[in-house]
């Protein structure tokens, strides 16, 4: 079982009404993925949200990520969605680099705060994660989920847990 399947069965044993926000959407890969396993699992009262600047990476890490990797245009992801069967009016876009848009206003406007949260954090670098984890603790109920995508992409490094998104955990 993959682990967004595990998280959307245990999802589904404890709440009807969720949120699904995903960090960094590139092409809409995993938002299909969430949007799918949550009508498999029953989970029809769900909000979706994607937050991505949608011009890549704001800033470089390493060798590994360069400033403007993973940019796909807005167009693109609500293509790739629509493509494989998500209903794209049920996805609220959250367009910009996070030290602009995560701020009270987006927890206001998008009235977080009483739904439980399955969060994807697929950031890649540190400074962004770090943003996300702010953001969200001002906010995330008891009993959400965030599954990070990029835990170890920095393996391969003398000491992992000095970048990426382990650093900022």
């Amino acid at each position: 079982e993959s682990t967004f399947e595990n998280a959307f069965n245990k999802l589904s044993k404890s709440t009807n009404k969720f949120d699904y926000l995903e960090f960094g959407v590139a092409r809409g890969t995993s938002m299909i993925m969430a949007y799918h396993l949550a009508n498999k699992y029953g989970l029809i009262d769900g909000r979706y949200f994607a937050f991505d600047s949608f011009e890549g990476l704001p800033n470089s890490e390493i060798n590994v990520f360069s400033k403007g990797d993973m940019a796909y245009s807005q167009a693109d992801f609500k293509l790739f969605c629509k493509k494989s069967g998500v209903d794209v009016s049920k996805i609220s876009i959250v367009p910009g680099y996070y030290d602009k848009t995560l701020n009270d206003s987006v927890i206001k406007d998008c009235d977080f705060g009483d739904r439980v949260c399955l969060v994807h954090v697929d950031c890649d670098l540190y400074t962004s994660t770090n943003e996300v984890l702010s953001f969200l603790e001002r906010f995330i109920p008891d009993k959400s989920i965030i599954i990070f995508d990029d835990w170890y992409n920095f393996e391969h490094m003398e000491n992992p847990e000095e970048h990426g998104e382990r650093k900022a955990f």
